[in-house]
């Protein structure tokens, strides 16, 4: 039997979900199941379907406050976790895990961040993570931490397809070599991305720093797991003034943030095409 319709983006898991994962032939009880948080639904959907690739049931949440209640209602084996999360961000919700008295209180915690926020593995386990990994995630390091925990299950996953250069090579490496889950990846991206552009304009229109933040965090966090250089660097820019609070430039980061999207959505066709290759073949 195959895991019940994946629930929208960012809803709740207290709902339920599978009882089994079953993927690659692959098929695991429902006490295998995983916890992902992430408030950003490119990189949220990019881990589940990691982990389903391995043969994982996974579940998915999009902020702490969601993660504490689906932590209450049912039993999980792991948890991948954000730390940079607007309502409840991974530290406060790891702290407030560790002093409750629940079935999951001692669940291993994997903290989920970019290499460029300067996260110290010693204070991450001092704050009651288990590990953390870098995004963006490469199949063979997610492999071995799920190895640390399931190192039966992991024995008979497959690992992660070599390195290629280009976005299609790319989207299909993230995807374990999945064509049909590296086209949904693409699909995703190309309504993603000018989706957080346009918020971060409104939001900067209407003086709403905050939102326009947490955007272009959004933006940045999904070109660097796809390797979108171009995008990933004016993201980058943008949010570092936006910290820092520093409204000289702004305008100038904000049109080479959309001008770098625009040129990325211009390649669709050929990105597509090359997709549509690799289904037929």
């Amino acid at each position: 039997m195959r895991p019940g319709p994946a629930r929208p983006p960012g809803s709740s898991a207290a709902a339920g979900y599978a009882n089994t994962a079953h993927t690659k032939g692959l098929m695991y009880p429902q006490a295998l199941r995983i916890l992902v948080v992430d408030d950003n639904p490119l990189n949220r959907d990019l881990v589940r379907l990691q982990l389903e690739e391995f043969g994982f049931a996974v579940e998915t949440v999009c902020n702490g406050e969601e993660a504490l209640l689906a932590l209450t209602a049912s039993p999980y084996k792991l948890v991948l976790m954000d730390l940079h999360m607007p309502v409840l961000g991974g530290r406060e919700t790891i702290r407030r895990l560790r002093a409750t008295d629940g079935a999951n209180r001692d669940v291993p915690v994997i903290a989920l961040t970019a290499q460029t926020c300067g996260s110290d593995r010693e204070t991450l386990k001092v704050e009651g993570f288990n590990g953390v990994l870098y995004k963006p995630l490469e199949m063979d390091e997610l492999a071995q931490t799920l190895a640390v925990f399931y190192p039966e299950a992991m024995s008979a996953a497959n690992q992660a397809a070599a390195a290629q250069p280009g976005t299609w090579p790319c989207l299909l490496r993230r995807a374990n070599g999945s064509v049909a889950l590296a086209q949904l990846l693409l699909t995703r991206l190309m309504e993603e991305l000018p989706r957080q552009m346009a918020l971060i304009m409104q939001a900067l229109d209407s003086g709403q720093r905050e939102k326009a933040l947490e955007s272009a965090h959004k933006l940045h966090g999904s070109a660097a797991y796809f390797d979108l250089n171009d995008i990933k660097a004016a993201a980058d820019t943008l949010e570092r003034l936006l910290i820092a609070q520093v409204k000289i430039g702004e305008q100038a980061a904000c049109n080479r943030l959309a001008a770098a999207i625009d040129a990325f959505l211009l390649q669709r066709d050929a990105i597509m095409a090359e997709a549509a290759l690799a289904s037929a073949s």
